[in-house]
């Protein structure tokens, strides 16, 4: 009787002990995924509290919102376990891309890093004191060599996109002279646009990442100027503010020197401010 109230004893602790471990994965999972809602809430508020427009003809041409982020990120290795990336468009095309995310556990602030995506002077500010105006064009285009013809169907033109972002290759050197990073491009696009006032029959973003953190943006399009064929052309942006080296058919064609201090005027932008109040509310994690 002794040995068989030993056993019983043995396999209940080992439940309980099972059951302790199963919930304790569970309140650690609960915890994630409320940690994980608010860092969205978080990053979507700071993105709604800017406002980006453009100077064209003379006249300020505000930039809407993509209304979800086109890239969830994470970057162990650099410490930033969550991020999320923006864009805002006008005219049908892409005006600025913004890198979004929170600052280590015991630093409650949230960072931001990104660039104007428009030919156009820009300018971003918010109510919480952000304050740039780009005197120039944040991006410049370059007919894409030997770029393949166009496609007459979209769904070619999508591989054509991506074969022709394979071209291309990208690194960074966090300081000057220090280790080189290579970057990874995402094949797939990270948002697809088209603009036929602005000439544009389609364009993609691209984006290298360090893990899945953006660090330089690629633009891709199909443009037609006047009565001339389309043709292929694409533009680069920084994102961090790393040193950043870009090929083509192992070529540079693009290179930019780290970013160590911002000014007012620059296209590029990197602020940091206090993490927003947010509304405890359940979000939509597709955002």
């Amino acid at each position: 009787m002794g040995q068989r109230f030993r056993v019983g004893l043995l396999i209940s602790c080992a439940i309980s002990a099972h059951l302790w471990v199963a919930l304790a994965y569970a309140q650690i999972e609960d915890d994630a995924a409320k940690l994980n809602q608010l860092r969205m809430r978080q990053m979507a508020q700071c993105a709604r509290e800017l406002k980006i427009v453009e100077t064209i003809d003379g006249s300020e041409v505000r930039a809407e919102l993509v209304e979800k982020p086109v890239l969830r990120w994470n970057d162990a290795p650099r410490d930033h376990p969550d991020g999320s990336l923006w864009i805002w468009e006008s005219r049908g095309r892409p005006v600025a891309i913004l890198e979004i995310y929170p600052k280590p556990i015991d630093d409650p602030r949230i960072s931001h890093c990104g660039h104007s995506l428009s030919t156009a002077p820009t300018k971003i500010s918010s109510a919480r004191g952000v304050s740039f105006s780009a005197t120039d064009p944040g991006v410049a285009f370059t007919v894409v060599s030997d770029a393949p013809t166009p496609a007459d169907t979209e769904t070619a033109r999508s591989r054509q996109f991506k074969e022709i972002a394979r071209r291309f290759s990208a690194h960074e050197y966090w300081l000057p002279g220090d280790t080189r990073y290579e970057l990874r491009l995402l094949t797939q696009p990270v948002h697809r646009y088209q603009s036929r006032d602005a000439g544009i029959l389609s364009g993609a973003v691209f984006v290298f990442c360090h893990s899945t953190n953006p660090e330089t943006a690629m633009l891709i399009e199909l443009a037609k100027e006047g009565a001339a064929a389309p043709k292929w052309r694409f533009a680069l942006a920084r994102i961090g503010h790393a040193e950043f080296h870009v090929l083509l058919d192992d070529k540079e064609v693009w290179t930019v020197p780290r970013a160590d201090r911002v000014p007012a005027s620059d296209a590029y932008w990197g602020f940091v401010l206090p993490a927003p109040s947010v509304p405890d509310l359940p979000i939509d994690q597709s955002e």
